[in-house]
């Protein structure tokens, strides 16, 4: 079985790097809104506070190459 002219060019990579960076936010706003206030003090936390930072400018990002890719094809 032969898939779509679309899927055959999708680049997986993109679509799974904006999975990656949705459980990213996933996780800083469960931590965020989970951790009790004498533990945000620790090391565990500001690691995802830094690692959710990142996240949500990853997410727009790719979406703004996929849309780039999408536009440069047509």
């Amino acid at each position: 079985m032969s898939l779509p002219e679309g899927l055959r060019l999708r680049r997986r990579y993109i679509d799974w790097a904006r999975g990656v960076a949705v459980l990213l936010m996933l996780g800083w706003h469960t931590a965020d809104a989970w951790t009790r206030l004498p533990d945000r003090q620790s090391a565990a936390f500001t690691w995802v506070l830094n690692l959710g930072g990142f996240a949500a400018p990853l997410f727009l990002w790719l979406a703004g190459l996929g849309v780039a890719l999408s536009a440069s094809r047509k």
